[in-house]
């Protein structure tokens, strides 16, 4: 906890007081205002606009805003898990991650209560003029669904000076970015609904939209994607890997969910 008592709160107005006297009451002041007077109890001096990390609940940091009547919650912090919940948006941080090391693929879980995640992603790879795949697992990560006609896909782009587009195809994976690379990344934004056992759709649709600015292959190619996973059951794990080479140190994947 860190807030001063309501009469040691700034500095007194009317001396005498010691050198020290002023500087505890200085130091009180600027630490509960480091800390946004976080305690398990409001700060009872506050004022229209004090905002407060509510500290009340286990595991959590609640910050909060004092109308003049009432204390308003703007966001909640899991400690444990960093996740950050905003108010009203129904919209949480489940997973945010930048490598530091080379690695074959990034596992993202699936929180039981989440029926759609928001994906931002920068990928760097080992090698260049590569895709970043996705596939979606419903065993808690023990397999992947990686048959050939697992997925469904339609995608198009452009390379610059022309535009090209596929039909209705079957593929083994869900493509995240184009023309990852060394240097330079594939910057991916993709939205994913998550559907449990829907016989008629076979359950997730994915949307993606990813560029690859260095690439050898596409020159600046931009690539819009849509699957549909060709499978029912409820998903539990999201894998992204490359297709050639492995995800480089650099690479940050920021997944939101609700």
């Amino acid at each position: 906890m860190s807030q001063p008592t309501l009469g040691q709160w700034g500095l007194h107005p009317t001396g005498p007081g010691s050198g020290a006297q002023v500087a505890a009451r200085a130091n009180a002041t600027f630490n509960a205002l480091l800390s946004e007077h976080s305690g398990a109890t409001e700060p009872i001096y506050k004022v229209v606009g004090t905002t407060w990390a509510d500290t009340s609940a286990a595991g959590k940091i609640t910050r909060k805003y004092w109308t003049g009547s009432a204390w308003r919650t703007l966001m909640v912090i899991d400690t444990a898990t960093g996740s950050i919940t905003l108010t009203g948006s129904g919209w949480r941080e489940i997973y945010n991650i930048r490598t530091t090391a080379v690695g074959g693929a990034i596992i993202i879980p699936i929180p039981s209560d989440v029926y759609k995640l928001h994906i931002e992603a920068s990928f760097f790879t080992t090698v260049a003029d590569t895709f970043v795949m996705g596939r979606i697992s419903q065993d808690n990560g023990t397999t992947y669904l990686q048959a050939a006609d697992q997925y469904r896909a339609r995608y198009g782009g452009s390379n610059g000076a022309a535009w090209f587009a596929s039909g209705d195809v079957t593929e083994s994976y869900m493509r995240v970015g184009a023309a990852a690379g060394p240097t330079v990344p594939a910057i991916t934004s993709i939205e994913i609904d998550l559907w449990n056992d829907l016989a008629a759709s076979k359950g997730t649709t994915w949307r993606s939209e990813h560029s690859g600015f260095h690439s050898t292959q596409f020159n600046n190619v931009n690539l819009s994607s849509g699957y549909t996973r060709n499978q029912t059951g409820r998903p539990t794990h999201l894998m992204l890997y490359p297709l050639s080479g492995q995800i480089a140190a650099g690479s940050t994947v920021i997944v939101e969910g609700r």
